[in-house]
């Protein structure tokens, strides 16, 4: 017997991937999200700031975090404005402070 409490879901089709949003019967204070056929990045980062022990990072489609109900409809998937000349600003800045040389290569593409 399940003791799963739908709070929303979305059935996976073959335009969206599937998510569950529910709460245990027994648990007042959380909620869990299953997601299904997507591909997600989840990062653990132990940032110890503040009283919390961490912070969990998960990168999701924008078409999803939509569905989701936690991105407007205005909102537009394309690049802010000046992304990629802060991100090559960012890389120059490393490479000059490591005495202008790139970091030897990993082999990893």
């Amino acid at each position: 017997m399940s003791t799963k409490s739908t709070i929303r879901h979305q059935p996976r089709d073959a335009d969206r991937p599937g998510w569950h949003l529910y709460r245990e019967g027994w648990e007042t204070d959380a909620v869990y999200l299953g997601l299904r056929g997507i591909l997600a990045d989840l990062t653990l980062i132990d940032d110890n700031e503040g009283p919390w022990p961490g912070t969990v990072r998960l990168r999701l489609p924008v078409a999803t975090a939509r569905q989701l109900g936690r991105v407007p409809e205005t909102f537009s998937a394309q690049p802010a404005p000046h992304a990629l000349e802060d991100a090559h600003s960012l890389v120059t800045d490393a490479i000059n402070h490591c005495g202008g040389k790139r970091p030897p290569s990993t082999g990893e593409a």
